[in-house]
């Protein structure tokens, strides 16, 4: 009762979030005129969204399997929703917000205007933006030492984690080139070379995200988990 609580209490903050973003913030910049006809305000632009989306995506299937799987260390068989469950967890909740988490504020502390420039806060609460940069890691973390996940096999799970950062920077492209402008500053003060440096290495940084939430998962639960591939 308590992890299904817990699953519930997140899905609940997450949502909350989104809807206060929707109905009261409204991005106090010039660039945001050019994305605002986009899905979600123009949110959609935005990787930390995607992570934002994939994580309450995935503490919502937790709560089903809580009513309807197990989450038993060793079941015998892995109910189909668990199954679900663990790989949205092994290769898009944990390993992006991962991601998100650690580059947001690496940048933010190198020169915060190439990520989230401090007009910002005028229209953008902190609570919100820990929520968005912060906790989605906090909350994940969390989930990973109360409920063991089992791993898809290698390939799989760094095909699906690769996959979720190669369609987004292509959706990125088709933003800048539908809309002439770049979601984030950074990529003003890029060139062209360098600009694709940076996406392959985001998706390299991904596959390693992956790898070291399998390592962590296993450092956690250790023979615990079991050995059957969820997928």
């Amino acid at each position: 009762m308590e992890k299904l609580l817990f699953h519930l209490s997140i899905v609940a903050i997450n949502c909350y979030a989104i809807w206060y973003d929707q109905q009261y913030i409204e991005v106090p910049l010039a660039r945001a005129d050019a994305f605002v006809h986009l899905p979600m305000k123009g949110r959609s632009i935005f990787f930390t969204m995607w992570c934002f989306l994939a994580q309450t995506l995935y503490f919502a299937v937790s709560a089903i399997n809580d009513i309807f799987g197990t989450d038993e260390e060793s079941p015998k068989k892995i109910p189909l929703i668990r199954s679900i469950r663990d790989v949205i967890f092994t290769t898009l909740a944990l390993p992006a917000s991962m991601y998100v988490t650690t580059v947001f504020w690496s940048i933010y502390a190198i020169d915060r205007e190439l990520i989230l420039p401090s007009e910002m806060d005028k229209a953008f609460p902190s609570w919100l933006n820990h929520l968005l940069h912060t906790t989605v890691l906090l909350f994940t973390l969390i989930e990973m030492h109360i409920s063991p996940h089992t791993y898809p096999s290698r390939k799989m799970g760094v095909f699906i984690v690769t996959s979720f950062s190669y369609i987004y920077f292509v959706w990125m492209m088709y933003v800048y080139y539908e809309t002439s402008t770049w979601v984030y500053p950074l990529f003003d003060v890029l060139n062209w070379p360098t600009r694709i440096f940076f996406c392959l290495s985001t998706v390299i940084s991904s596959a390693v995200m992956y790898y070291l939430g399998e390592k962590l998962n296993a450092a956690v639960w250790s023979d615990e988990t079991p050995k059957e591939k969820v997928f």
